[in-house]
């Protein structure tokens, strides 16, 4: 019975020795269920680029009614995502995804990737010192043909 598949291990030895990483096995699981009905894993796409908070001058977000400390500071949106259709705006700042602390841009990149077309996302977001929820379905990111 499977509980993960290995993906890399550092070894000083160069052998079997070291600190191993898996994926869990239901991620596999839905990975090898998108390759055998596409053909490939579809790449999860949500419509928007974040910064963290921390790393952006004070008087900046001060000037623009943003006062949260940290989280990732949505950048930009797409109007063609389904994060704008649900109402994510640029100023807006990510605090949590699914339930989950964000604190970097990658938080962001790493909840995205780990969710397939047609799961459900809930943004938590500080909007001017407002809490609200924001919620909308992953799509598949599509190449320009």
């Amino acid at each position: 019975e499977a509980i993960g598949v290995n993906t890399m291990i550092f070894s000083q030895s160069g052998g079997n020795v070291g600190l191993g990483f898996a994926i869990p096995i239901e991620r596999a699981r839905r990975v090898a269920e998108e390759i055998i009905e596409f053909g490939r894993r579809r790449n999860p796409w949500a419509g928007f680029q974040v910064e963290d908070v921390r790393q952006l001058d004070r008087r900046f977000l001060l000037e623009r009614g943003i006062r949260a400390e940290e989280g990732c500071l949505v950048i930009s949106v797409l109007q063609s995502s389904p994060a704008y259709h649900a109402g994510l705006r640029t100023g807006d700042v990510i605090k949590e995804i699914n339930g989950r602390p964000v604190i970097h841009p990658s938080d962001v990149d790493y909840a995205i990737w780990s969710l397939f077309e047609g799961d459900q996302v809930a943004l938590e977001v500080d909007r001017q010192g407002q809490r609200i929820t924001i919620e909308f379905e992953i799509r598949e990111l599509r190449q320009a043909a």
